[in-house]
């Protein structure tokens, strides 16, 4: 891996047994539902918000072993900073602490408006702006919240929570259950 500055910000280019593979390239806020996006919900004054940004096909990337080291750094760029000496020190504590969220410190609120306490999901689009996987995030009039589990265009579960309290109650439990039974079910 080779990681550099470019336009202001340090982007990482990948390779393997010497010969290129990707170069990260940085993403930029799309209306939602754009091909090749994602819409990001998040928190915001109590009310759920969306942030859709240009999606990185490098993550699906043919070959490459996911789980490698390597690879799970790529996945971090770019980071919008321009200081190599920044990310360079970040190596090192990731390496003191084996923690990859040292990581996500240096991109919190330079470009995304929502740190990841705030996050609560996200839905991709393909390249014809279809909805592909994910969860969509609706607050009703009401304050009412609706989650609905997409997969291929299709809402395959869906469900109601009362409240954004009730949605963030116990590290968003509520969230990690409808993930879970729409992954498994």
């Amino acid at each position: 891996m080779k990681i550099f500055p470019k336009d202001s910000i340090i982007t990482a280019s990948l390779y393997e047994n010497e010969k290129w593979i990707k170069t990260k390239v940085a993403v930029s806020e799309v209306k939602e539902k754009s091909p090749n996006s994602s819409t990001h919900y998040y928190l915001k004054n109590n009310q759920v918000n969306t942030f859709s940004i240009t999606r990185n096909p490098e993550m699906e990337l043919e070959g490459v072993d996911t789980n490698d080291l390597s690879f799970q750094i790529f996945s971090i760029f770019p980071i919008m900073i321009n200081s190599l000496d920044a990310v360079m020190n970040k190596f090192i504590d990731v390496g003191k602490s084996g923690n990859f969220d040292h990581f996500t410190e240096l991109n919190q609120g330079t470009f995304f408006p929502f740190s990841k306490h705030d996050y609560l999901s996200s839905l991709e689009y393909d390249e014809k702006g279809n909805a592909g996987f994910g969860i969509k995030i609706s607050q009703e009039k009401n304050g009412e919240i609706l989650l609905e589990g997409v997969e291929d265009s299709q809402v395959k579960k869906s469900m109601k929570v009362k409240s954004i309290a009730d949605l963030t109650a116990n590290n968003k439990k509520v969230l990690e259950d409808f993930m879970h039974r729409l992954l498994n079910e």
